[in-house]
């Protein structure tokens, strides 16, 4: 005869990868912390004659 499934038994397994979910999604939103050029403020650059790229003032 089957067993009947009760509420607990597909709860916590549920409950179990949300959770796994939500640390796996914490981790990667850290590693993701690297400012890319569309985050910043918009900084002019310039190129001398050597190669050499400055940023800003210099």
């Amino acid at each position: 005869m089957k067993k009947e499934l009760k509420m607990k038994h597909i709860f916590i397994p549920v409950l179990v990868v949300v959770i796994l979910l939500g640390i796996v999604a914490a981790v990667l939103s850290k590693s993701n912390d690297v400012v890319t050029p569309t985050d910043a403020a918009v900084v002019e650059s310039h190129t001398h004659a050597d190669g050499e790229v400055h940023y800003g003032e210099h």
